[in-house]
């Protein structure tokens, strides 16, 4: 697989190229944000109103004391978006705020970019607080979000390569799970990152004393258990792999609606 081709959370499929056509964006929120090579690619989002943008750019880097915006695409038939959901919100196709499980490929590999909507006959039900994970393949699992039900565990599998969607059903899954942190191991395995989930049919935390893990080869599950200095669960955090390859770091979440850590 071409090694500047990545992977980003709506399904983009990126490969660097120069338009540069400067301007000056408008200040936003749950947009897309991606690195490849040199060059910080942003798109969609929501503006402090609410509308939706279809604004697809870029900054070079290394950064510049007066850096310039420059325009990756500023094509009409790209999808106005905000990343706040699985596949995002979107305006102009049913109701303002409906989440849709439309899937587009957008490369730029081209000038002008092409657009392509793949077919979601497979893809999850839409739903929102979701992250996807994607390997060094090119596929990209979805497992979780929050669909109003709370009752989906299954994994579903994009492979990138070729637009094929996989589901992935097994009896040792989690329960639906969302607002998570999802990790990527060097061997394999998908650690998910505490989050909320339906415990006895009420809105609670994930605890980090038993860590749902997806081993991506063999598709299956199991968990990590944890006794020491355990944390509270939360929600909507941040956690990484630590350089030493041996300690999870997490920072900040929701912790019980009102409070954050």
């Amino acid at each position: 697989m071409d090694s500047s081709i990545r992977f980003v959370f709506f399904l983009l499929v990126f490969k660097a190229v120069n338009i540069s056509q400067a301007f000056t964006p408008l200040p936003r929120f749950g947009h897309n944000t991606h690195l490849i090579n040199n060059k910080i690619y942003y798109f969609g989002g929501k503006d402090l109103n609410g509308n939706f943008s279809r604004d697809f750019f870029y900054l070079n880097l290394p950064l510049t004391p007066t850096p310039q915006y420059l325009y990756a695409s500023n094509s009409s038939k790209l999808p106005e978006f905000s990343l706040l959901n699985y596949t995002g919100d979107f305006e102009g196709q049913g109701t303002k705020g409906d989440f849709k499980n439309t899937v587009y490929k957008i490369r730029i590999d081209s000038n002008p970019i092409i657009i392509e909507q793949l077919d979601n006959t497979a893809a999850p039900s839409p739903r929102e607080r979701l992250i996807p994970v994607t390997d060094m393949q090119g596929k990209i699992y979805f497992f979780g979000g929050w669909d109003g039900v709370g009752n989906d565990n299954t994994m579903y599998i994009l492979d990138s390569n070729n637009a094929k969607w996989t589901m992935v059903k097994s009896n040792n899954a989690p329960d639906m799970i969302w607002n998570y942190a999802p990790i990527l191991t060097d061997d394999g395995r998908i650690l998910y990152i505490s989050g909320n989930h339906l415990h006895e049919k009420k809105y609670a935390y994930m605890p980090f004393n038993s860590i749902p893990v997806f081993n991506i080869n063999t598709n299956d599950w199991e968990r990590i258990d944890t006794i020491i200095n355990v944390p509270v669960g939360r929600a909507a955090h941040a956690a990484i792999l630590a350089a030493d390859k041996k300690r999870v770091i997490v920072y900040g979440g929701e912790i019980n609606h009102t409070d954050y850590s």
